[in-house]
């Protein structure tokens, strides 16, 4: 399950709510300080596209010497986020399915707050939005941080809306509400996530057994079989097409 949200909508706290009820979460965060450090390959693509600049004296990324390249620079935003997007997104997938070798059907949650931008909602079963409104994140937002309304505005405006991502979610949790709305908004979101899992794992079953069939067809080879019947169930992100045609909001 892929787990996202914009800024101030409370996505940290589902979280941690879905963690503190022993469902494994991967935070693309964390994964995204352990790709660039000293002697990997994402820190000296970096290095490469911006120079030694960007380096502590021991070694390490100074994130705000590469923030301040970024952050007014849309070329060099993207030119970041393509050397970081692909590396944070494989370790996160291999992570993954580390957790899940043995027991499809668990749940485990990749916790990215880019889910979308970084088209990591194409490497999982399902994408849970959570969701509040802009009058709401901009309350949240100058409280936590102690910002203006209009540099809240610009934090707000400086990510792809909240709406864009309501319009591509499968699961969306409201959260305008109290942290106790919340809790039982989590409640219900394990149970629908339990529902989707047996899905997956339905269709994957399923796809299994077209494989056998087909595989036990003279001059049919695997490589046919990938194209021609697999396309469409088993590929990550593809699973649940059947329980994604209509949207769920738990409200």
């Amino acid at each position: 399950m892929g787990l996202t949200g914009g800024i101030a909508t409370g996505k940290s706290t589902v979280s941690a709510l879905l963690g503190a009820r022993g469902i494994p979460v991967l935070d693309a965060d964390h994964i995204a300080r352990e790709v660039v450090l000293p002697g990997t390959k994402t820190l000296q693509a970096l290095v490469d596209a911006f120079g030694d600049g960007i380096l502590t004296q021991d070694g390490m990324l100074d994130r705000a010497a590469l923030g301040r390249f970024v952050f007014h620079d849309a070329t060099a935003r993207e030119r970041v986020n393509a050397i970081m997007h692909p590396a944070i997104r494989s370790l996160m997938v291999t992570r993954a399915r580390a957790l899940e070798a043995g027991n499809r059907s668990r749940v485990i949650i990749l916790d990215v707050p880019l889910l979308f931008e970084g088209e990591m909602h194409r490497v999982v079963d399902v994408t849970v939005l959570v969701y509040a409104s802009r009058p709401q994140q901009l309350q949240r937002l100058m409280k936590r941080n102690q910002l203006t309304d209009s540099e809240a505005n610009a934090r707000i405006d400086a990510q792809m809306s909240t709406e864009q991502k309501r319009r591509m979610a499968t699961i969306i949790v409201e959260n305008d509400g109290s942290l106790s709305g919340l809790q039982a908004r989590v409640d219900r979101l394990c149970d629908v996530l339990a529902e989707f899992a047996r899905e997956v794992l339905a269709d994957e079953q399923n796809a299994a057994r077209v494989v056998g069939s087909l595989r036990a067809e003279d001059g049919v080879n695997a490589a046919q079989v990938e194209e021609a019947q697999l396309g469409d169930v088993s590929q990550p992100g593809m699973n649940v097409a059947r329980a994604a045609r209509s949207q769920v909001v738990i409200s």
